[in-house]
């Protein structure tokens, strides 16, 4: 009762007092970020960002219809906050509503082309949708926009190997594997790629879910 008394009377401005709760969640702490986050909703019912902090660690937490509820009160607020659409992509994936996910991350991408996480959430989407070629088209300018980023290019060299581009698998992993070279997924898809190419014998291939 003490700490969010005080919470509450806190006089430190908005943005400072959000960045202590994403500190939070960023630092593995997702209950204490939620009560910094519900603390602020108290105060700040109209902030969108606050409702998509909260949504983002709601999502932490595996409370994604709670999540889904954050991140429509954020577009309520400011339905051109391509951040919020984003959070709600990701939320929808999770919750298996692959259609709705897309829509979410176009909608997301039509307000901010240059959000990385939307273009490979939409690559996920349309992966699971069976409609790898838009979905190459999604991984391969998320990897454009981050190409640091191992998970992006584990997912463009999967779907590489879904369409029998096995050549452009082994090079899209071979770009994961330096940035992440010890991750599990790197050898099953490098070894689906090697059957494909017919220079290695494994027993079956091995095709992985995307990763979000």
């Amino acid at each position: 009762l003490a700490f969010r008394e005080a919470a509450l009377l806190d006089p430190a401005p908005l943005p400072y007092r959000r960045q202590e709760a994403n500190a939070w969640r960023l630092a593995g702490q997702p209950e204490m970020a939620l009560t910094d986050y519900s603390l602020l909703l108290d105060q700040f019912p109209d902030d969108p960002a606050t409702w998509v902090g909260q949504a983002v660690t709601l999502r932490t937490l595996h409370r994604y219809e709670a999540a889904l509820a954050a991140c429509d009160h954020a577009l309520a607020l400011d339905a051109g906050d391509a951040g919020a659409w984003q959070a709600k992509g990701i939320t929808l994936s999770l919750l298996e509503r692959h259609a709705e996910a897309l829509a979410a991350y176009d909608a997301a991408l039509q307000r901010d082309p240059a959000l990385a996480l939307a273009w490979n959430g939409k690559g996920n989407a349309l992966s699971l949708l069976e409609r790898h070629g838009e979905a190459i088209a999604a991984f391969e300018r998320a990897s454009q926009l981050a190409p640091r980023d191992s998970v992006i290019w584990r997912n463009l060299a999967n779907e590489y190997n879904y369409v029998a581009r096995y050549d452009a698998a082994l090079d899209a992993v071979d770009q994961a594997m330096l940035f992440d070279p010890d991750h599990p997924r790197n050898q099953r898809i490098w070894a689906s790629a090697l059957q494909g190419l017919g220079l290695a014998a494994v027993p079956a291939i091995v095709i992985a879910q995307p990763e979000t």
